[in-house]
């Protein structure tokens, strides 16, 4: 993946649109500070009761967090995404997305638990799940599997786009958060476009196999010529697979 060519997409997308991605980022940011302080409140004035409720509420604010990246995707491709398009999201994908990021969640801590290093790999197979889940109607282990068929080969790829963006952060600590008004744009519009890039890469389409047309049989009278199955090599009656390495 050219990474150059990934931030200068980046950078021209958020030229002059940075109200745009701040707007909703913005009202989001408000609700999750609300819930954390209600959540606290419970927690420690309800005991038992109110530690769930505290649960929940965080639960259910990480899970607007990520439909707002329905709202980024509309952006980067340029379809004038609206704030109904993060709810619409929330709405009909919540359960999709708590089981989806469940799963990451406990399968990746299950890898971490052999070493660091086999979590990370796992990490990074599993980053485009959640863009799955969002943009198709995959879920679940279909979209971690999903994820995975489009990570292969290219884990090491994203972990080193995203240690690229280390100098940006380091600029928003130094100058007291004031560049990130600029730089988390910046970053999360990248992201979204090297999801956008990979996928094209793959040949993937946003429309899943149920949407998939079932090719006519044909129409004329002459009979179709059908070859011979060919003898599988030695090498095609191996079973495996190597999605582990980064590649």
């Amino acid at each position: 993946m050219d990474r150059g060519e990934i931030k200068s997409l980046a950078k021209e997308k958020i030229k002059g649109n940075l109200w745009t991605i701040w707007k909703p980022l913005l009202a989001i940011s408000v609700i999750m500070g609300i819930v954390n302080w209600v959540g606290s409140l419970a927690a420690e004035n309800a005991g038992v009761i109110g530690t769930i409720a505290s649960l929940v509420l965080s639960i259910g604010a990480g899970l607007l967090l990520c439909a707002y990246t329905a709202y980024l995707l509309k952006f980067v491709r340029g379809e004038n995404p609206e704030i109904s398009d993060i709810i619409d999201c929330l709405k009909e994908k919540w359960l999709a997305l708590l089981i989806t990021s469940l799963l990451v969640s406990i399968f990746t801590m299950l890898w971490s638990l052999l070493f660091i290093i086999p979590g990370i790999i796992k990490g990074l197979a599993y980053a485009m799940a959640m863009y799955l889940v969002i943009d198709t109607d995959l879920s679940g282990n279909a979209a971690i599997k999903e994820s995975m068929n489009m990570m292969d080969g290219y884990k090491w790829d994203y972990f080193v786009f995203k240690l690229s963006f280390i100098g940006w952060y380091l600029l928003g600590c130094i100058t007291l958060y004031i560049a990130f008004i600029w730089v988390l744009p910046y970053i999360m519009v990248a992201e979204v476009i090297y999801y956008e890039k990979l996928r094209e890469k793959k040949g993937m389409v946003t429309a899943t196999a149920s949407t998939a047309s079932v090719s006519p049989e044909p129409t004329y009278s002459e009979p179709v010529k059908t070859e011979e199955p060919a003898t599988p090599s030695l090498e095609d009656t191996v079973v495996g697979g190597d999605d582990d390495p980064i590649k």
